[in-house]
């Protein structure tokens, strides 16, 4: 994981007090490479609307929907969290960055929900 914070390893402080997951959209379809640290062109982010965990298959789900006033192609989904810590500064970090080669079409007034299994 790159990023641009003073302190790279702060999330796994005792410290961090909070966790805040966001999914987010871009517009970009350039291919992910390992030093992604943020989506190349973010269009929009939500804060995830639900987080699950199934202990038995041990998979993790995180769901968002997200709304759209104008026509756009999305080519890039992103997993990002906001760690924040005892004086409440917040570092974010990438986890994944999916392109989409083909790109999705919205059309204005559509939502998109995005949804993220991880299987552990």
């Amino acid at each position: 994981v790159k990023g641009l914070w003073s302190n790279p390893y702060s999330i796994f402080s005792t410290n961090v007090t909070d966790i805040y997951t966001y999914i987010s959209v871009g517009t970009d379809s350039t291919p992910p490479s390992t030093t992604d640290y943020a989506l190349k062109n973010k269009l929009a982010e939500k804060l995830a609307e639900s987080v699950s965990a199934d202990l038995n298959n041990r998979i993790v789900t995180i769901q968002a929907t997200l709304s759209f006033t104008s026509a756009v192609s999305i080519y890039e989904i992103g997993l990002e969290i906001d760690a924040v810590d005892q004086n409440g500064v917040a570092t974010r970090i990438l986890l994944d960055r999916t392109v989409i080669s083909s790109g999705i079409a919205i059309q204005a007034g559509q939502a998109l929900r995005v949804t993220y299994r991880i299987s552990m």
